[in-house]
């Protein structure tokens, strides 16, 4: 039976597989490279829960076409929009510690 769905990570892009079976993709082996990955990027970080957590939604393939095929190319772009958001939260989080009054002891 075709079991299509959608997946993402963070606020990557969303990628179509339209048939999990029938490619051989293995949900658990794709969230498991992105997970190794960050964890090599980002050593010093000891939880990415929202960046490395892949979130998998089922439906009719009529509504999945809209969203683009899964492929390798697909998981390089997610860890580099991945690795993007993370060095940009990791930023901002620094510039707002360095902000005017913030030691306020």
């Amino acid at each position: 039976m075709k079991e299509t769905c959608v997946i993402s990570f963070g606020d990557s892009a969303t990628y179509r597989i339209s048939d999990i079976a029938a490619e051989g993709v293995e949900l658990p082996k794709i969230e498991k490279e992105v997970k190794v990955f960050l964890k090599e990027k980002f050593p010093q970080l000891t939880a990415l829960p929202y960046y490395s957590k892949m979130t998998v939604r089922k439906m009719k393939l009529e509504d999945a076409l809209k969203y683009p095929e899964f492929s390798s190319n697909a998981l390089d772009n997610i860890k580099k929009t991945l690795a993007a958001e993370i060095a940009d939260a990791r930023s901002i989080a620094e510039l707002n510690l360095d902000a005017p009054y913030s030691d306020i002891n």
